[in-house]
Formats: structure tokens, sequence, C-alpha cells
């Protein structure tokens, strides 16, 4: 069944909308699995994060996702994207805990890490291992930096 889940968070000014190709819902547990999805945050009218993956577990009482099998998050704000294999996202706190070798490309910075743990936007990471190479700035001329 294709389908699209949309939940309001008054709380934080969010709604996020998960658009998905197949999913099932268990009353039970209240969770949700869904495959080939694509799940948009928006604050305030405007998009601030983009998920996609292969598998998404949403597990309602716990107010977070579960994200497996390929996962690209698109920061628009940090104008940063990120593949990893797995991801946890705790929408309640606006948290990200990522497992497994991360990628990192974006306008200011390009990398790799051992893992994440951030908010939402990917405005505020703390990464594992990182191994970073920052871009210069289009007026600089001194080339990029590595920070091994």
């Amino acid at each position: 069944m294709q389908g699209q889940l949309v939940t309001e968070m008054p709380e934080h000014h969010e709604v996020w909308v998960l658009q998905f190709r197949e999913g099932r819902y268990d009353p039970k547990t209240q969770t949700a699995l869904t495959k080939e999805s694509i799940c948009q945050v928006q604050r305030k009218g405007r998009i601030v994060t983009v998920f996609s993956a292969p598998q998404i577990l949403v597990r309602f009482r716990e107010q977070e996702m579960v994200m497996e099998g390929g996962v690209t998050v698109v920061g628009k704000l940090a104008r940063l994207k990120v593949q990893l294999p797995q991801l946890t996202w705790d929408w309640g706190q606006g948290r990200l805990t990522g497992l497994g070798p991360v990628r990192l490309e974006g306008e200011v910075v390009t990398g790799t890490a051992e893992g994440i743990e951030g908010d939402t936007t990917l405005q505020q990471l703390h990464l594992r291992r990182p191994r970073l190479r920052w871009h210069r700035r289009p007026a600089d001329s001194s080339g990029g930096e590595e920070n091994p």
C-alpha cells in the first residue's frame, strides 16, 4: 500500500511528512514499518531536513524513527548531505544518532566519520573519529585544509 503519514509537533513548530511505497501499521505496538521512504521535516512552513531510506520503522510511543539499509539525510539549513547505513531520529528530542561509516558532503566541508550524533537540522554535529576536508572560500587562494 502506497501512502503518506503526517505528524505535527506544535511544541517544536514542526511538521513531518513521511511518504512511502509500502507500509504497515501495527496498532497493538503503535509502530509503522515503511519501505522506500522519504521524510520531510518542516519548521514554520520551511523544509529543514529530508531523510530517505529503503526501510523506516516509526515507533510512535517512543517518538522515534529507525532508518536502515542506506540512509541519506539532507540538512537544508546546514547545506550538508550525510550518508550512512543506519540512523535513529528521536523527533521528540530533535536528536539524531547514526551508526557505521558516515560520508559528509557540504558547501564548507566533506569527509568521513565512524558515527554521528546531532540535531534534526544537522547544524550541530558530533562525529566519531572524523576525517574532514575543509573547502576554501572563493576569495581564499590558500586551498583546503585537512583535519585527520
